[in-house]
């Protein structure tokens, strides 16, 4: 039977209505045809789908891409995209037809092979990508990565793959998981062209996609520029000419370059900015304010010794202020979290953190005694690591500064600046720090379960912390195979509690995106993910 849409649907009560349209415009021909500006910085990896998970490289990628489903830019919601249909008899095979009218930009005829190649080579552990971990549900993915890392895979193709013909492919996963289709919008099912085996390290500099816009250009820490390919064959082509991420170190500089007409568009604006709400002063009515699936918190380093004893993480959660944090840094442009995912997803449960996420010194200092009494030493020193190219600075240094005017004389909290978010995160893949670091998702698709399964489940691709509880990853695991939407939502909802247990990382906040955008756009809006809708932007 035909996967049952009612399963992919986003709850009409989370609709958002993104639009905004700017007025006025500078009448500058030239700025007009100009590549339409983003503030975005160097990515941490190549330009490859399989090996891509952060922000600076993912909203790239997804200009260039066109994957088997999409989500709807206003709801949010599933729907076919490339594939013409996904078919299901039992939840775990799935036969999936994709459009016999689709190519990539340098004009090899998408067939499904483009599909299966990819993903086993993103799945083929010797590669080492980072999003190897996705398509651990496919059957025969063990065979690509056997538990001795120093053996050699016996295969390089995932027994699960079948390609029935050149529109056609089969998946079978290891078990049932009704909600998979859910997944296959998401960057890492992207198809990949002949053109990227050939040499795979170059393609990276210069990828060959398939979506609205194809790659122009790339200039280490300056820019990346697409242009809009004119061929799209899907329903909402590229509007304008070109769009270009402009690297910054500082996002007052590009604060600066939005409200001077130097930038068009800011997708989220520094605290400075909220403050006091200057940039309504300062944009007028070229903002948009809304709720998105995006998270702040501080992952702890689990396994490090000084951090891996749960209470004194709860006592850490219980020490910051969140609403205060929330009004005095972003001018309630965030909110407190109250758990570890947003009101933007299917199964969010409200207050999933519990006590633990409401600011209590007393508490807090308890928890810390209870800690101590049950043999754990406290560190003198808690280093807080963060990345000094975007606006964390003034909300990592508020939460120390909770810290330490909650456990004064017990410990001592400082905010560690690390120069780029390149560096920072090859450090964390390196395992260099011992302490806390500054991490944030921006969801793949709106579903709890994408705030659980890449962060908590043991070994996970985004797992910074090593988080590992075999109760989480059996409930996460049975929700998983669940054929009924709310069975699994209550065992989602359930692994979630287990973290306000662990507390493997402190949520902090949670859900909203504040934009903005010059005199010279027309036309823009922000996806329920907090990203600008590409091919719907247009110029004055």
């Amino acid at each position: 039977m035909r996967v049952p849409r009612s399963r992919l649907f986003l709850p009409a009560t989370l609709s958002v209505t993104l639009l905004l349209t700017a007025c006025g415009g500078s009448g500058d021909e030239d700025q007009a045809e100009g590549p339409v500006t983003i503030d975005g910085g160097q990515p941490e990896n190549p330009l490859v789908p399989g090996n891509t998970n952060e922000v600076y490289g993912g909203d790239i990628l997804d200009a260039l891409f066109a994957k088997l489903m999409r989500y709807d830019p206003d709801t949010a919601e599933p729907e076919e995209h490339i594939a013409e249909s996904i078919e299901t008899d039992d939840d775990q095979t799935f036969t999936i037809t994709i459009r016999d009218d689709w190519s990539f930009h340098d004009g090899t005829e998408l067939e499904a092979r483009h599909f299966v190649d990819a993903w086993n080579y993103s799945a083929y552990g010797p590669n080492g990508f980072v999003n190897n971990y996705w398509f651990e549900d496919i059957e025969g993915y063990e065979d690509l990565n056997p538990e001795d890392e120093d053996a050699e895979p016996e295969t390089d193709e995932m027994s699960g793959l079948e390609i029935i013909d050149d529109h056609t492919f089969e998946v079978t996963l290891n078990e049932p998981f009704a909600d998979w289709p859910f997944q296959l919008g998401y960057t890492v099912y992207s198809p990949l062209p002949d053109s990227f085996y050939d040499d795979p390290e170059a393609f990276g500099s210069e990828p060959v996609g398939n979506g609205p816009y194809e790659f122009s250009s790339w200039t280490d820490n300056e820019e990346i520029t697409v242009e809009r390919w004119d061929d799209f064959p899907g329903e909402e082509p590229g509007q304008v000419d070109a769009i270009q991420w402009r690297m910054y170190d500082n996002q007052d500089t590009a604060y600066q370059d939005l409200i001077s007409g130097n930038l068009d568009i800011m997708t989220r604006l520094t605290p400075a900015a909220l403050a006091g709400d200057v940039y309504q002063d300062d944009l007028e009515d070229r903002y948009i304010d809304q709720e998105s699936g995006l998270t702040y918190s501080a992952t702890i380093t689990t396994e490090s010794e000084g951090y891996d004893d749960p209470t004194f993480r709860q006592a850490l959660s219980m020490a910051v202020d969140r609403d205060e944090l929330a009004e005095q840094i972003f001018n309630n442009g965030q909110e407190a979290a109250d758990g570890w995912a947003t009101g933007a997803v299917v199964a969010y449960q409200e207050d999933a953190c519990g006590e633990f996420c409401t600011y209590d010194p007393d508490r807090a200092n308890e928890l810390l005694d209870e800690a101590e009494d049950d043999g754990f030493d406290v560190p003198e020193e808690v280093n807080f690591y963060f990345n000094d190219d975007a606006e964390h600075r003034e909300w990592v240094e508020a939460v120390v500064t909770n810290w330490n005017q909650v456990f004064e004389g017990r410990l001592e909290a400082n905010a560690v600046p690390v120069p780029t978010f390149g560096e920072f995160r090859e450090n964390i893949n390196n395992r260099d720090y011992d302490g806390i670091l500054r991490t944030g998702w921006q969801m793949d698709y709106p579903h709890l379960e994408n705030f659980l399964t890449p962060l908590f489940v043991t070994g996970a691709a985004s797992n910074d912390g090593d988080y590992s509880n075999e109760e989480f990853d059996e409930l996460v695991a049975e929700a998983k195979q669940s054929s009924d939407e709310d069975e699994a939502a209550e065992l989602y909802q359930e692994a979630e509690r287990i973290l306000a247990q662990d507390m493997p990382t402190i949520p902090i906040f949670a859900g909203r995106t504040i934009s903005g955008y010059s005199e010279r756009m027309d036309n823009m809006e922000i996806n329920p993910f907090g990203v600008p809708v590409y091919e719907r932007l247009t110029v004055q």
